[in-house]
């Protein structure tokens, strides 16, 4: 895509979706492929990118349900070399996302290409964690932490009344 010196053009393609792991929960986004490239002149506002990114409900820690965001994909900007980025805040057991093959633009006389034949995305999915420990002693803990207990207030009495005699 090539843009004259007085207006820029902007091409993208947008894919919405909803997806739901009906066997655990996903872990991780990628885009791979595609060969992103820009004006090499840095002073222009130019770039390409291809992108993934899912939005939903998840663990964002042991046990604790929230929102959390899986994001990943390729940028070309301004004359930079291709770059990647990545983000992953927990797990998500379903989402809304949005796939970008492509999205291109060029400013101000600048060019910018991408081929997303090779493009692909893809998604890594985990069996579902297990629930967190619980937070109370187990029962066969509270056996010998009362007869401590029970000891050491023996302990001070004996203690008490040996001083009284």
């Amino acid at each position: 895509m090539n843009s004259t010196s007085e207006n820029s053009n902007l091409d993208f393609v947008q894919l919405h979706f909803y997806v739901n792991d009906l066997d655990g929960v996903i872990t991780d986004l990628g885009v791979s492929g595609g060969k992103l490239s820009t004006s090499i002149e840095p002073t222009y506002n130019d770039f390409a990118l291809d992108s993934i990114g899912l939005f939903g409900p998840g663990l964002v820690g042991p046990g604790i349900d929230g929102q959390v965001v899986l994001n990943s994909g390729n940028t070309a900007y301004s004359g930079s070399d291709q770059m990647s980025y990545h983000m992953v805040t927990g797990p998500a057991f379903s989402g809304y996302g949005t796939a970008e093959p492509f999205e291109v633009g060029a400013y101000n006389g600048a060019s910018s290409t991408i081929d997303s034949t090779t493009a692909y995305f893809t998604f890594t999915t985990e069996p579902t964690p297990p629930p967190p420990p619980p937070t109370i002693p187990e029962p066969r803990l509270l056996q010998p932490l009362s007869i401590g207990f029970l000891g050491v207030v023996w302990l001070a009495r004996a203690r008490a009344h040996i001083r009284r005699a």
